[in-house]
């Protein structure tokens, strides 16, 4: 009987059935008391949230615990997790293909157990990011698989045979991936562990890509097809990559970066997963992101840009409604266009093609889509809005605490679309898909405060040395308060008759083309009456 009395007073004193043990390290600190069986699923020191690993004191607790078992022979951090304190004893299993060895029981096994409420905590965090990395990894075959069967269908976004340069594939890659890994910032306010998470999840794609890929080939103009197979093969290295990571961080190895999976749990990251995504979702931003960045690349060729209008009304009507994006912070209004030119000196705002097909179930990207990513990258960067710069842009929105959001943004994120824009301020050139009531159409004549950007846009938007810009752009600035003169386009106006000619009404061309016809005869007989006339008296023509 007093040896009863004495471990269950070791019991009371200690709360844990493991003290007596080494493997169970003896200075953990209790923040709060075992509660009986029926309140722990109410009870605040075991709920999934971050206030309740605060304050069980999760993080310093887990790092003792898991100090004294790496310093000796022990198996893999989820193994000896669910051996020591759910009693799972080998079964719990985690990894890339284990989910339904990776679940954690209710918080009255723990209690059964006499186990502290931190360890029910850490086990929820860990089950939680083990369903990350495989819905991340399911979404990716299934994304990859939807992207190589609509491929083909991408032609309709092209006027021509398009050549791409294979190494952009791996870079959207690792762009999109980054954005993925970023997703817990959605979920919890916890830059700390989001920032260790992602990182060692860019490193290791980063690594993983440069070792698979051929940088030879990485400069390389390609098709279509070649795009395809190459995105397939950067895909394949990535799930590696992605396998090889998460099952070494859940044995609890230490990454290249010296971080571990406490880093990644840091301060409660995954310990409430309700509302992570799962592999359907991560299937579709994979598909809309890979899809968007190869259309946007092609389009970046073309006569492709947005306009921008100051205006208070975000009801705005001046441009096509489908790609309107207003945006109170920038007080004002966005609209997408490609300018489609008619013949020579002619032209009209138009939609890019096949821009009817993006918006519906097969791709899901709305003209609204590609209007607001490109007015965003835009205000981030103007014209240099880089790959280097986007993968900055999503490490922001980790402390961003919602304020930028990739996955909620899908195809709207930032720089998943990069169209060249331009300010026009307070002066409204938008017009209608398909007008043609003028000969050249609304045009953006004027870019940035005192036409500054004007140049740059230009160059951006494929327009330099395009003469029926500067044509027209004299005709509409004609009767504003701009000086057409004063503005930089980066070229000089032609007004060489070859050119102008094509501007002329129909009489005017008439007659010059009889002009050219009539003149030479006239001046023929005209000469013939004169040295005629000089014969007779006495001049001859040598």
């Amino acid at each position: 009987m007093r040896v009863q009395f004495l471990i269950r007073g070791v019991y009371l004193l200690f709360g844990c059935s493991f003290c007596l043990s080494e493997e169970f390290p003896r200075n953990f600190k209790r923040h709060s008391e075992l509660v009986k069986r029926d309140d722990c699923q109410t009870a605040p020191e075991w709920q999934a949230t971050q206030s309740a690993w605060i304050a069980d004191d999760t993080d310093a607790n887990a790092a003792s615990w898991w100090q004294n078992i790496s310093s000796k022979p022990h198996g893999s951090f989820t193994n000896e997790l669910g051996e020591v304190f759910s009693g799972h004893l080998s079964r719990f299993e985690c990894g890339i293909g284990a989910q339904s060895t990776c679940t954690s029981p209710a918080c009255s096994v723990y209690e059964n157990n006499t186990s502290p409420a931190w360890s029910y905590e850490l086990t929820l965090a860990v089950v939680n990011l083990n369903k990350f990395f495989n819905d991340l990894y399911t979404g990716i075959i299934n994304g990859q698989a939807s992207y190589q069967a609509l491929v083909n269908g991408t032609m309709v976004f092209f006027p021509r045979k398009p050549l791409f340069v294979l190494g952009d594939a791996a870079v959207w890659t690792i762009t999109l991936l980054t954005a993925l890994f970023a997703i817990p910032a959605t979920v919890v306010n916890e830059p700390a562990g989001i920032n260790a998470f992602v990182s060692a999840g860019v490193y290791q794609i980063n690594n993983t890509l440069q070792t698979h890929t051929i940088t030879s080939q990485l400069k390389q103009n390609r098709g279509l097809a070649e795009l395809s197979s190459f995105a397939a093969t950067v895909g394949s290295a990535t799930l590696g990559g992605i396998e090889l990571w998460a099952n070494s961080t859940l044995s609890g190895d230490t990454d290249p970066l010296k971080k571990n999976i406490l880093d990644y749990l840091y301060n409660g990251t995954f310990v409430n997963g309700t509302n992570l995504p799962n592999s359907t979702e991560v299937e579709l931003f994979y598909k809309q992101q890979i899809i968007s960045r190869e259309i946007n690349a092609q389009w970046r060729t073309w006569k492709i840009f947005v306009m921008f209008h100051k205006t208070n009304n975000s009801d705005d009507t001046s441009g096509p409604s489908e790609s309107r994006y207003y945006s109170a912070a920038d007080g004002g209004v966005y609209y997408l266009y490609f300018y489609h030119e008619d013949g020579i000196l002619r032209g009209h705002l138009d939609k890019p093609w096949g821009l009817d097909f993006l918006n519906g179930n097969v791709y899901g990207i709305t003209a609204a889509d590609i209007t607001k990513a490109s007015a965003r990258a835009f205000r981030a960067a103007k014209f240099n809005y880089n790959q280097s710069f986007a993968q900055e842009r999503i490490m922001t929105s980790i402390s961003s605490n919602g304020a930028l959001n990739p996955f909620a943004d899908g195809a709207g994120w930032e720089g998943t679309w990069t169209l060249p824009v331009c300010d026009t301020g307070i002066h409204n050139w938008n017009s209608q898909y398909g007008n043609k009531t003028t000969r050249y159409g609304m045009l953006p004549c004027c870019c940035g405060v005192n036409c500054t950007d004007t140049a740059a846009f230009v160059k951006a938007a494929n327009m330099k040395y395009f003469q029926t810009l500067v044509h027209g752009c004299r005709g509409l600035l004609g009767h504003s308060d701009l000086n057409f003169k004063k503005i930089d386009y980066g070229y000089a106006l032609d007004d060489q008759l070859a050119l102008v000619y094509h501007t002329w009404p129909i009489a005017g061309r008439v007659f010059l083309i009889l002009a050219f016809i009539i003149l030479p005869f006239v001046g023929w007989i005209g000469r013939a009456m004169f040295w005629s006339e000089m014969g007779k008296q006495g001049f001859h023509y040598r």
